[in-house]
């Protein structure tokens, strides 16, 4: 019996459920692939390598490159150009992304496929990035 409850002690203490476990998934940089929802029911695919987020775990800082900040014909396309303070939330089993102290949305990543749902059934957005790199 003694043996048994070692046993599930050991198994309980390996899992890590901290926020730096959730951030190594985000670690590294995502190539934004498309923006859908809100109000206007927006469907606008982005460029590879377009509009780059990149997620340093260590600093929890958010470095978003967007080379369409600029463009008035894109409706929106997330962050504008900089550094941005981030950490990642774990409720009731749910994933969440904060960025500068707000919650930005639940996220999940799917294969090479990182997305940010902001509630899309009120309105919200739904961010899709692929995994990035400068080889891309």
């Amino acid at each position: 019996m003694r043996s048994i409850l070692l046993c599930l002690m050991l198994i309980m203490t390996s899992c890590n459920s901290d926020d730096d476990s959730l951030n190594v998934n985000l670690n590294g940089s995502w190539t934004m692939s498309n923006i859908s929802g809100g109000f206007l029911g927006i469907d606008t695919n982005f460029e590879p390598g377009q509009i780059i987020w990149t997620f340093d775990a260590e600093r929890q800082i958010l470095i978003v490159d967007n080379s369409l900040e600029e463009d008035t014909t894109v409706i929106i396309s997330g962050f504008v150009s900089g550094n941005y303070e981030y950490y990642t939330t774990t409720e009731e089993e749910t994933d969440f992304l904060y960025v500068e102290n707000s919650k930005f949305g639940m996220y999940y990543i799917n294969s090479n496929n990182l997305v940010i749902d902001q509630n899309t059934g009120s309105d919200g957005f739904l961010f899709t990035l692929e995994y990035y790199s400068s080889e891309n």
